[in-house]
């Protein structure tokens, strides 16, 4: 049975007359932008917005929801149209590690990025020829200095990192620390009656010391000539750049020197797993990036900057790390990575890498024997390490490995850090001998295996097995991606 011409008709009349209605509101929207200006009168009118949605949601009945979240795209437009060029975006030094254009382009707004000098960020601020700022290191604490007025939250945290100009004044709050209380629920990180040890003393570090504080922790501010209690910290925060990209290899202090460490958050989010997450997470220490923190943060300066966004929070924070994360497999040799990979990144609309074919490229070699018989192991060895921290220092790929690259300590952080490894098992049996030139019978491949087993082991994040259906094994691997996920 069809669907009823009069129905079809009837909603066709419904969209003609709410097009009609919506272009006879943005005419209006203009005018009153041009008079407001003509005037002196500021456009932007928080109050004003917030007037009209909770109007809309006293009238739309039990259709609230999707009404409300209608109406906060055409008020967005509606700015928009009464004010074109209104400037958002971050400021600081240096910003290639910067997941915020992305993040703030999902709440619905454009928004640029300033890589300045000290002296071009206070020029910045003083001259407010922008509508709404976040501010990121290393000028928290010269922007709390430079505003004209200060939220409870910034006088609490000593820093700013976002700055709204309403009237010609600069106002500023510090929304970190709304992201981080937000990171701390997310993760169900209880920080009351701990010992908590944050390094650095910059403006992070106070705001991550105002919210431990506010939930009962015994908190130690550490600088970076400074050592924490190794003895008694339960909960370590690290709020320093060390450790992140592109300089990735810091770790202030080894997990392995505190005695009763019981968890650890690193607001770096860019790698994903810094050193110090990694190792923590290695020796079965829960542990956290700040990738939350920062869409959290977003969120709230979205708020501030006249946004009425209604995607949740963790929406967005999982669609920028699914946007961010590589997928890496390891398994031993012939386990199926490659055609396993190809399958990935079709479905998940991902790039696919072969690191041995970029051993081939970056080498000019023919084949990965040719190389071994001509260079010998320790040269591919090396020359595959380069490869795998530069493809570890991408985002968004589908990455197969060669079965040895888990062998170096450094490989193995370096697919973990950007990574959601994905360990391929496959039965001896089954694998090929022929055309490697590591394993080229079975007794040596089992001796491979009982070598390589706890490596692969030690970085999965996801384990599956292919040993009959490669179909079977694609349709595992993204349930269980999906599961972890949805935790």
């Amino acid at each position: 049975m069809g669907i009823p011409d009069e129905k079809r008709k009837e909603i066709d009349l419904l969209d003609e007359q709410i097009a009609k209605l919506l272009a006879k509101r943005f005419d209006l929207t203009s005018y009153i932008g041009s008079w407001k200006k003509e005037n002196g009168l500021p456009v932007r009118c928080p109050e004003r917005e917030q007037q009209v949605l909770e109007h809309v949601q006293s009238v739309s009945n039990r259709r609230s929801p999707e009404i409300t979240e209608i109406y906060g795209k055409i008020l967005e437009l509606s700015r928009n149209e009464q004010q074109p060029d209104d400037v958002f975006g971050l400021i600081g030094h240096p910003l290639g590690h910067s997941y915020s254009q992305p993040i703030h382009a999902a709440f619905g707004f454009r928004y640029s990025l300033w890589d300045v000098t000290e002296e071009q960020a206070l020029a910045f601020l003083r001259e407010k020829t922008f509508s709404g700022i976040n501010v990121t290191i290393p000028y928290k604490k010269l922007a709390y200095s430079a505003v004209d007025f200060l939220d409870s939250t910034a006088s609490l945290c000593g820093s700013v990192n976002t700055v709204c100009i309403r009237n010609g004044f600069s106002y500023g709050y510090n929304t970190d620390y709304y992201g981080f209380n937000a990171l701390l629920d997310y993760y169900h990180v209880d920080l009351a009656g701990k010992k908590v040890a944050v390094l650095g003393k910059g403006g992070t570090a106070g705001t991550c010391h105002a919210v431990a504080c506010g939930r009962g922790a015994t908190v130690s501010l550490i600088g970076r000539n400074e050592e924490p209690d190794f003895t008694s910290t339960q909960i370590l925060i690290n709020a320093t750049p060390v450790g992140m990209f592109p300089d990735d290899s810091g770790c202030l202090f080894p997990v392995e020197r505190f005695s009763c460490l019981e968890g650890v958050v690193d607001v770096v989010y860019h790698p994903l797993r810094t050193r110090l997450v990694y190792d923590a997470q290695k020796n079965g220490i829960p542990a956290y990036n700040g990738l939350f923190m920062l869409v959290a943060q977003a969120k709230e300066s979205h708020r501030l900057f006249g946004g009425h966004s209604q995607k949740p929070v963790n929406e967005v924070y999982k669609e920028i790390l699914w946007d961010k994360i590589n997928i890496v497999l390891v398994g031993m040799p012939s386990a199926g990575k490659s055609l396993i990979g190809q399958y990935l990144a079709a479905s998940c609309k991902k790039k696919f890498v072969d690191s041995d074919g970029e051993i081939l490229t970056t080498t000019g070699m023919a084949s990965i024997p040719a190389l071994f018989e001509r260079y010998g192991e320790t040269y591919f060895r090396d020359t595959e390490q380069e490869v795998l921290k530069r493809l570890s220092r991408q985002s968004g790929l589908v990455i197969a490995t060669g079965g040895g690259s888990v062998l170096r300590k450094e490989n193995r952080y370096n697919l973990a850090s950007n990574g959601l490894v994905i360990y391929i098992k496959r039965n001896v049996s089954l694998l090929e001998t022929e055309g490697r030139p590591l394993s080229k019978d079975k007794e040596t491949l089992l001796k491979m295996e009982e070598e390589r087993t706890p490596l692969y082991e030690e970085i999965a994040d996801i384990t599956v097995e292919n040993n009959d259906d490669i179909q079977k094994c694609i349709r595992e691997i993204m349930q269980k991606v999906e599961a972890y996920y949805a935790d």
